[in-house]
């Protein structure tokens, strides 16, 4: 279905990797955006649930990406709502993954119940956006391992 990965990047100075997909049928693009430096190590057992904090949005065209504005609105909810996961080690942000209408932000949690209470206000806060979260128990990591990114 999906072609080969394409313009993965890596910024020597970031700890995140950038990778892209694209259905040579549809159009239809992925985006994939991995943190390569999580605050913790990888496969902490302190922190055994991943959790997908999902926005869903309108797809305006064949690759399935929002729009500028809709872009410029899920930069400011990394950069000032999802900080509010990761305080008090709640949890860790590991990846943004974006693709046919839906923005996945990607997290391990120590607390499902907690992480689920937080997500209930990011709901409340967008709801045109109609915000669903799933918190799966994750021993091994195995959601963070398979997703694309050194």
């Amino acid at each position: 279905m999906f072609g080969k990965l394409f313009n993965k990047k890596k910024d020597s100075n970031d700890n995140w990797s950038l990778a892209q997909a694209e259905d040579k049928n549809t159009g239809a693009v992925s985006m994939f955006l991995k943190n390569i430096a999580p605050s913790i190590q990888i496969g902490d057992e302190n922190y055994p649930y991943v959790s997908y904090l999902t926005f869903h949005y309108e797809k305006y065209n064949k690759t399935g990406l929002p729009d500028s504005k809709e872009e410029e609105e899920f930069s400011n909810i990394q950069d000032i709502d999802l900080p509010l996961f990761e305080k008090d080690n709640l949890a860790i942000h590991l990846a943004s993954v974006t693709q046919n209408g839906i923005r996945d932000y990607i997290f391990q949690t120590s607390n499902p119940e907690k992480f689920l209470d937080f997500a209930e206000i990011i709901r409340n806060k967008y709801p045109k956006y109609d915000v669903d979260c799933e918190v799966i128990k994750d021993l091994d990591w195995s959601h963070y391992i398979e997703l694309p990114g050194d």
